[in-house]
């Protein structure tokens, strides 16, 4: 009886301890598991704790005490002892002892089967009875090590045979000798067998990659009947099922095939996908070496398996060359530096961090509890991965861990300003990669200042093969050199996106990548970066040129001599000028002003007295521009072919009547009414808490119903905080630029306006909440302070504008109150065009009205512009503030502040 119930414990007490140790990695440690197939440190730790199994294992099995020949569990320990010593390279038993690494985990294949054999082998061998028995020990050490890490699961399994797969496909490899564990000129000791290339084909067919499906199944299939590992029935119905999908497929994406796809269908005869072409070789062949969005993937490939698509000419002007005049504490030596490729120019700078440094931050990431898809923090917070990653793991440092190495080498190297606390660190395991990318995210309206400018790559070690950074546009890629920097700028220096730096990170071979990641921000280098007038810089002012010559009507000789709505600058043009501003005037389809200054350059230059541009060269941009204009206004005659289709026919057939009362009023036509202006009046408004001004505030009334309420104040705000905040802007400035749907990158287009700009939040500074309660006091209207309301300043240089417009979106901005920063010695009114009147900048002054009724629709009467700055700057900010709820009394008679019982909030 007792010897029953001992028994029975005994069984109960195993059935237990099985079962916990088999879902221990997924119950109590799930939250925290490794994820065994993309972070080094995790697969390290892995092989090393599997060499200390394989070697206690090996012991007994030599022995025939713990394991009888004939049992169960010697079967089971020497079916996992022979799958370990197949992959890990070892000839000889005598060669694990002494080992503390296998270094399965550096090379793709032998990684895979440490994968599959800790998920399949070693699981199934911990659960037997009779390992309990024998192994009690290890068996305990086995459950801890994987209580603490987490079992490795179907995913890790998974992705291991991806990333095989996905250095199949870039690297071009054949099946055969991967499965043989070679690797390039790299043999690995490390095979496949049967099995195994029937569950690589079964991967890929999964990911629809019907060339490496079809090609590992036909593999599995000649090695079954060898090794007699797996069902030659089975594998010849899988060939079957992916030779249906491809030529499924095959039909539904004739016109547009993949990579993945062969050229033609596959016969249903055996072999028969090995004598069709595959698509991806076809396409590599046809696209190698052509630049272009369309062709980055073929290249990818190309430049990843060492080959080079820079021309001849573009080679010539690369060298590499030692720097001493650096600043002395980047280093004790000279630095040696190379030009990887010019225009953009990527630059690899050599030995700029030391080993020390490097070994802290492997070390420092290592201790790190990276995880599947997240990006993980020293604080413990996770957030999603970029899409961009494949098969990387991602590690950031926003507490300013390792912040000063990056940022005075940086600084040292480039003369960037870095205040970003964030480092990124990425670790790639074999496999480990990302496609082409680009730095910034396209959206449709994109603030310059918040993307990146540079893009500085530390590379933390050396990798054994593969790694490579590759610039497919550029046509090269470059080796991963420990202690080395690559650098280059993302964006041109006017804000544009510079898409030729898109760059991939190519598959890793054998080894592990480690790198840190610095991204600038450009709103951060308006004040540090070294370069002068750009091509952007030159377009604003020409466009700022004719803008004021074509607003005022002025006569362009006048303004070749200097001499501007009726004043003498004392700056002159030249025939080159002109010529400049009459294509700058075409970029923009301005077509009769560019008609006029051109034939202003050909008299320049007609009559010898200017011969800074040929006669030939404006004569032809000339004539150029008068066909098209007759051909938009003229269709009928021969020279057109009947073409109507003209770029500039909408901009001339087209009379925009506001644009045109615009300039006119402008040019100081205005339409109000004598009998509305002598219902004009001013005031002292006595009201404003006495907190804001010691003195009652000047008050006018600059129009009134039924056209609209606009409400002039007088000094409302003082020299120092206007100062202050003019400073703000130039800190933070930026410029407005678009995105072109079609090609990604960013332009400026000049016609809605031509101004720079920054946001100030109430939050920021207490200057900004200081305007805040100020235009609250006046106005009666509640702000939000606290996460509320931004400010918008905006500097008007001389042709600054802004097109009519009305500033309410529907149903969001209630009133427009402005502040004038500077006075304006001339131009930079504000018009409201339906109103009929002007507005002068003064500086300290605001103008304030509604754009909305009282039952929330529109006030047209309220469109406005900004007239072109002629002389001097013109500096103005800008509250709008919207509403969240309204209650109010609906009278058509009055529009007063204290009138809207609401809760409001002002938008930036």
């Amino acid at each position: 009886m007792k010897q029953g119930l001992y028994l029975w414990i005994c069984t109960l007490t195993t059935v237990c301890s099985i079962v916990f140790s088999l879902n221990v990695g997924s119950t109590i440690s799930g939250e925290t598991r490794h994820l065994y197939a993309t972070f080094p440190p995790h697969l390290e730790d892995l092989g090393k704790f599997e060499l200390k199994i394989a070697k206690n294992l090996t012991q007994s099995l030599l022995g025939s005490k713990l394991l009888p020949i004939r049992s169960t569990i010697r079967k089971f320990v020497h079916r996992y002892l022979v799958d370990f010593y197949q992959s890990t390279g070892y000839l000889q038993i005598k060669d694990v002892i002494g080992e503390e690494q296998t270094g399965a985990s550096n090379y793709p294949i032998c990684a895979y089967r440490l994968i599959r054999r800790s998920w399949l082998l070693l699981k199934n061998l911990i659960a037997h009875r009779d390992f309990q028995l024998t192994f009690g020990s290890l068996r305990r050490e086995i459950v801890y090590f994987f209580w603490r890490h987490g079992w490795p699961l179907y995913r890790d399994y998974k992705i291991s045979a991806e990333k095989v797969l996905t250095i199949q496909h870039v690297y071009n490899f054949e099946s055969g000798k991967l499965a043989q564990g070679l690797l390039l000129d790299i043999q690995t000791n490390c095979t496949l067998s049967s099995t195994h290339c029937y569950e690589m084909g079964n991967s890929a067919l999964k990911t629809d990659q019907f060339t490496l499906a079809l090609e590992w199944l036909e593999l599995a299939k000649e090695k079954s009947l060898a090794d007699k590992k797996t069902s030659v029935a089975f594998t010849e119905f899988l060939i079957l099922t992916a030779t249906d999908e491809h030529n499924f497929e095959f039909d539904d994406k004739k016109k547009d095939l993949r990579p993945t796809f062969y050229n033609r269908k596959i016969r249903y005869i055996p072999g028969d996908s090995k004598m069709a072409q595959k698509v991806r070789n076809m396409q590599y062949n046809k696209f190698k070496g052509k630049r272009g969005k369309s062709n980055e993937n073929f290249n990818y490939w190309g430049l990843c398996s060492g080959n080079n698509f820079q021309t001849d000419e573009e080679k010539s002007f690369l060298f590499c060359w030692l720097e001493f005049k650096l600043h002395p504490g980047l280093t004790i030596g000279p630095l040696k530096l190379e030009f990887l490729a010019r225009n953009p120019d990527v630059l690899q700078v050599y030995d700029i961090l030391e080993d020390k440094q490097l070994e802290a931050l492997i070390s420092d990431a290592k201790k790190i509890k990276a995880g599947s898809n997240s990006v993980k923090t020293m604080r413990g917070q996770t957030n999603p991965r970029s899409k961009h990653l494949s098969n990387a793991e991602v590690i950031s440092w926003p507490d300013g861990s390792h912040e000063n190495v990056f940022s005075e080498k940086i600084a040292q190297l480039s003369g960037l300003k870095d205040i970003s606390s964030e480092i990124q660190i990425e670790s790639y395991s074999f496999g480990g990669h990302y496609m082409p990318r680009k730095d910034q995210l396209s959206r449709n309206l994109i603030n310059a200042g918040d993307d990146g400018i540079a893009y500085f790559i530390f590379n933390l070690n050396n990798v054994d093969n593969g790694g490579y950074t590759a610039f497919p546009s550029l046509g090269m890629a470059t080796k991963p050199v420990k202690g080395s920097v690559v650098f280059w700028y993302s964006q041109y220096s006017g804000g544009k996106t510079n898409l030729s730096t898109n760059h991939g990170s190519c598959p890793v071979l054998c080894g592990q990548k480690w790198v840190a990641i610095k991204r600038l921000r450009l709103s951060n280098q308006l004040m540090e970066q070294k370069y002068g007038p750009t091509q952007s810089d030159l377009e604003a002012a020409m466009f700022g040129v004719l803008n004021i010559q074509n607003t005022h009507n002025l006569d362009i000789k006048n303004i070749v001599k200097g001499i501007v709505a009726g004043v003498n600058t004392g700056v002159t043009l030249n025939a080159r000028d002109c010529w400049n501003i009459g294509k700058h005037c075409a970029s923009v389809s301005y077509v009769l002003p560019g008609l006029k200054w051109l034939e202003h350059a050909l008299y320049l230059v007609k009559n010898g007295s200017d011969v800074s541009v040929k006669y030939a060269e404006v004569y032809d941009d000339w004539v150029s521009l008068q066909v098209d204009y007759e051909c938009a206004t003229q269709p009928e005659k021969p020279i057109c072919h009947g073409d109507t289709s003209s770029k500039f026919f909408d901009k001339i057939a087209k009379v925009d009547n506001f644009a045109e009362k615009l300039w006119s009023m402008c040019q100081g036509k205005t339409s109000q009414a004598e009998r509305e202006k002598s219902e004009l009046f001013c005031w002292y408004e006595r009201e404003i808490h006495p907190s804001y001004k010691i003195a009652p505030i000047k008050a006018e009334w600059l129009s009134l119903r039924p056209k609209a309420d606009v409400v002039y104040f007088h000094d409302i705000i003082s020299d120092r905080l206007m100062n202050f905040l003019m400073n703000f802007t130039y800190e933070n400035a930026t410029g407005i630029t678009y995105t072109n749907e079609l090609t990604g990158e960013l332009f400026v287009d000049p016609l809605p306006r031509q101004v720079v700009f920054a946001w100030a939040y109430p939050d920021d500074n207490e200057v900004t909440l200081y305007a805040s309660k100020l235009a609250e006091r006046i106005t009666g209207l509640k702000i939000k302070r606290i996460n509320g309301p931004g400010q918008r300043m905006t500097l008007y240089a001389p042709g600054g504008h802004r097109a009519y417009h009305h500033d309410s979106l529907p149903g969001m901005q209630v009133a427009t109150f402005m502040f004038y920063f500077s006075d304006v010695a001339k131009g930079g009114e504000t018009p409201f065009i339906s109103s009929g009147f002007n507005v002068v900048p003064r500086k300290g002054s605001a103008v304030f009205w509604y754009n909305l009724f009282t039952d929330g629709l529109h006030d047209d009467s309220t469109d406005h512009g900004g007239c072109p700055v002629i002389i001097g700057e013109k500096w103005a900010s800008i509250r709008w503030t919207i509403f969240s709820k309204i209650y109010y009394f609906f009278d058509p008679g009055q529009l007063l502040g204290s009138q809207w019982l609401c809760e409001c909030e002002t938008k930036s």
